[in-house]
């Protein structure tokens, strides 16, 4: 069968990556990750929350490090598109992944910030600051 071929088709490169991320993570802590992730995304929340006509979306009583935002009569790609040229990255959310969930709120497509442990407070601050310029 073509299994006698799989030896060769081992992605090495990728499994010492994966080995190494891991010792990454596990010298800082994945308790500590998840703490400075949540530390993070509620700084993000409640500065988008303080501006007029921003919409924080996420609901559930355990958020994770993935805020998502819509802005009154802003389209959300050319809120991304316009982060972009500023070097802020974010993605947008389409009904088409959240079918359940968006047409029952009666959202459309929305904006996705995702924090990491690595970002500052500083660099969640300018995105804030971005979004209330717009």
């Amino acid at each position: 069968s073509a299994g006698r071929f799989e030896p060769y088709e081992v992605f090495f490169a990728g499994k010492v990556g994966l080995a190494e991320a891991l010792r990454y993570a596990n010298n800082i802590g994945i308790n500590n990750i998840e703490a400075r992730n949540r530390s993070l995304a509620a700084q993000l929340r409640d500065g988008l929350s303080a501006l007029a006509g921003v919409t924080v979306q996420d609901k559930g009583a355990d958020r994770c490090a993935i805020v998502t935002f819509s802005v009154d009569d802003h389209d959300p790609a050319t809120i991304r598109d316009t982060l972009r040229t500023q070097n802020i990255n974010v993605s947008v959310t389409a009904q088409a992944s959240a079918r359940l969930d968006f047409p029952e709120r009666e959202l459309d497509d929305i904006v996705r910030a995702s924090v990491h442990y690595f970002n500052t407070e500083a660099e969640v601050d300018a995105l804030v600051e971005a979004i209330e310029r717009l």
